[in-house]
């Protein structure tokens, strides 16, 4: 908790389950909460315990920052194009929760004015094993930002997706960025709701990217809806 909180080089957050305990959440609360570069806040879990949400709230703005398209495309975009799931233990860049066991993962939820989401970074919540995938919900009073970068809930297995909510003033999916909850498994996919007061703008396709610019939900490969 403070004014502005900055994660940056590599720097972490990290509250992991590995056995059959629940594990518990991460909270942060600001005016101004930053995530640069290699920098990551992930809470996931390998065991049959839940994995612990994430929770980020500010009175101002959220920024999540990468390092270029480019690193976004090998870890998150190539791999999802071959339908197998990127290496979950390549967190950076992000805010993942996920589960590759039989635990249900956590949900992710970011509270701000306005969310930036730029330069490859990411909002990730995949289910790898049986258990069910966490939801992603954002409220954004004014804007969210979404710059060749990406928000996924996804399945490669048994377990549910988890569903993803934006709540906003405007809404931009740009340069190659992507918004999708998506299956590639046995389990069902989870829904995209999104609620724009102003406007929702989706625009710029990218000569090097697998896939498009947009918004979407997806069942690609596997058996599940």
């Amino acid at each position: 908790r403070g004014g502005n909180v900055t994660l940056r080089d590599r720097s972490s957050l990290v509250s992991d389950t590995i056995g059959s305990m629940d594990g518990r959440g991460i909270l942060i609360e600001a005016a101004r909460f930053s995530l640069l570069d290699r920098a990551f806040v992930a809470s996931t879990t390998s065991g049959s315990g839940a994995g612990g949400p994430i929770e980020v709230r500010t009175s101002e703005n959220i920024e999540l920052k990468g390092i270029g398209f480019e690193d976004f495309r090998r870890r998150i975009l190539d791999p999802a194009a071959a339908q197998q799931p990127g290496d979950i233990a390549d967190r950076q860049s992000s805010i993942t929760t996920g589960t590759l066991g039989a635990g249900p993962a956590g949900d992710i939820a970011l509270d701000t004015k306005r969310l930036t989401i730029r330069d490859g970074s990411v909002i990730l919540n995949p289910t790898v094993g049986t258990g069910d995938g966490g939801g992603v919900t954002i409220r954004a009073s004014e804007s969210v930002e979404i710059h060749a970068s990406g928000l996924f809930t996804t399945t490669f297995n048994s377990g549910t997706a988890g569903s993803i909510a934006i709540e906003t003033g405007q809404l931009s999916v740009t340069d190659g960025a992507v918004v999708s909850p998506s299956t590639f498994g046995a389990g069902n996919s989870g829904n995209l709701l999104v609620r724009a007061s102003d406007s929702v703008i989706v625009a710029r396709e990218r000569a090097d990217s697998p896939v498009s610019t947009g918004l979407a939900t997806n069942s690609i490969g596997g058996t599940g809806r």
